[in-house]
């Protein structure tokens, strides 16, 4: 409590605790001469308040006129509390509180300001919305909803509600985040939702309790979006929802945490009547369940042979990222079943590639073993499927069995070239650009076949591979001068030059180093 000193005009001084003994003092005693602290500070308040209202009136001026520079720096001079540059000057201790009317018609004359200025205005101004507390929620989530707004406001309208962590934010920026078509305002939206606190996680939770399903599920992806640990706790009994959406959006945002509380929900969530339900599972569980712990290949196998084929998809998927020998036996079993899907043999392949194990490799040299039927007589499933065993075989990368998968590939070109009939022009060049990628001399004589086939799409991929193997410029030079026709001889002599000139680029790189 502030103390007042308070001298008679021809007495000693006296000293009152408040401003009701001071008036008491002043009713019965002589007339004084106030130099009290307090009387200061009341003066001060008055002055700021002047200082307000002229600013506000002179903002408004500026308004009319369309200045909006000055609008904005009006804005900013209030004098409203110790971040005001009038504080800061050093002769008041701290801003005043504007009445309703002085916040509402600064608060107009900032969203003018956000609305018609540009970048820098708009940058600018946006630090004054936090001084209007709630009342500017509702005002820039119009613009934020507003599709037909310019993007930037909308923007700046995003950004400047994260300082508030309010539930109607939360829900307007996970609608915005997923119904905008503008990649960079969806991201800025997902950004600012991991902003908010745990408090707004609580308002959350208690929406997920609505009657309202749309409310429910705005809810639910809000707390998606947001994935902190606090939100664990209501994505579980998310997960149990009557609605499917919303359960498979909490079960893909649970599987992100390594919680012990996760793996059971997931578990669960593979037996659940919508597919999107258990395609999220499958795709969590092999993230955030120990695969030996919670027997998860025992567990996914059946999902394998699911009803819905993207579940089939997603389980072939996760059993190649476990990649042990009874995941990769599992999906060897699909691979050779006659009733497999072609789509889903695709999906075998590219699975069994990621596991680079030398189980997966021995699979796919099994299944190269075997005939490959002429271009116009093979089926579009059988072509592709062994063209996805190529392609997977020149990418493999696992030092153990590299060489390996180089030998295979190999095999497999002699086979077609001792072939009677012809391999479609599609797989030739998978071969071509996977022998390439193995590096070995022994690559050189099934490329140099390509290389002289009557396709020409084929030949340039040969070409192109040849040059990457330690004698593929020797061979390229005596393919072109065995070349039948000069065409032929110019292809071979355009894929030399390629070679000199990256070998001469190559020297200089080394001799700058």
């Amino acid at each position: 409590m502030q103390e007042l000193h308070v001298q008679h005009c021809g007495g000693d001084g006296h000293r009152f605790r408040d401003r009701d003994g001071l008036r008491k003092a002043i009713r019965v005693g002589k007339p004084m001469r106030i130099n009290t602290r307090m009387s200061r500070a009341v003066g001060a308040e008055n002055c700021k308040r002047a200082t307000m209202s002229n600013l506000l009136k002179k903002a408004a001026a500026a308004g009319e006129r369309q200045d909006w520079v000055a609008v904005g720096q009006y804005l900013q001079a209030l004098p409203w509390d110790c971040d005001s540059p009038f504080a800061r000057a050093g002769d008041w201790r701290q801003g005043i509180v504007p009445t309703i009317a002085e916040r509402s018609r600064a608060l107009d004359l900032a969203l003018q300001v956000l609305q018609a200025g540009d970048f820098q205005l708009r940058w600018d101004v946006a630090k004054v919305f936090a001084k209007f507390g709630d009342a500017a929620i509702a005002p820039l989530l119009e613009f934020v909803e507003d599709e037909d707004a310019e993007l930037e406001l909308r923007w700046y309208a995003v950004r400047i509600l994260a300082g508030f962590d309010d539930p109607r934010v939360v829900l307007a920026l996970v609608e915005l985040a997923i119904a905008t078509e503008d990649e960079e305002l969806a991201i800025t939206a997902a950004r600012t939702l991991s902003e908010f606190g745990d408090s707004a996680v609580s308002a959350l939770a208690e929406l997920l309790a609505a009657p309202d399903d749309r409310m429910r599920l705005l809810a639910a992806q809000a707390l998606a979006w947001i994935r902190r640990p606090a939100t664990i706790s209501p994505l579980l009994s998310a997960a149990d929802d009557s609605l499917p959406i919303i359960r498979a959006t909490a079960v893909e945002a649970l599987c992100s945490f390594h919680d012990p509380r996760v793996p059971p929900v997931a578990i669960s969530a593979l037996q659940d009547l919508d597919p999107r339900v258990r395609r999220e599972a499958i795709s969590g569980l092999s993230f955030v369940a120990d695969p030996e712990e919670w027997d998860l290949v025992a567990r996914l196998q059946p999902l394998l042979y699911d009803l819905d084929h993207t579940v089939c998809h997603q389980a072939a998927i996760a059993l190649g990222r476990i990649g042990n020998d009874a995941a990769v036996a599992e999906l060897a079993r699909l691979l050779r079943s006659q009733r497999t899907p072609c789509e889903l043999r695709i999906v075998v392949v590219q699975s069994l590639s990621w596991a680079q194990t030398a189980r997966a490799l021995e699979i796919f040299a099994a299944e190269l073993a075997a005939p490959v039927g002429p271009a116009e007589q093979e089926s579009p499933t059988e072509k592709t499927v062994v063209e996805e065993i190529v392609i997977a075989l020149g990418r493999w990368r696992a030092p153990e069995s590299s060489a390996r998968a180089a030998e295979v590939l190999v095999a497999f070109a002699r086979q077609l070239s001792a072939s009677a009939t012809l391999p479609s022009a599609s797989l030739q060049k998978a071969l071509a650009v996977a022998l390439g990628n193995t590096y070995l001399e022994q690559a050189t004589a099934p490329l140099c076949e390509l290389a002289v086939c009557d396709e020409k799409s084929v030949r340039l991929h040969a070409l192109s591979s040849l040059q990457k193997l330690p004698a593929g410029c020797k061979s390229l030079q005596d393919l072109q001068d065995r070349a039948p026709t000069s065409e032929r001889a110019r292809e071979i002599e355009s894929t030399l030059a390629d070679v000199k000139t990256e070998t001469r680029h190559t020297f200089a790189v080394q001799g700058c180093s």
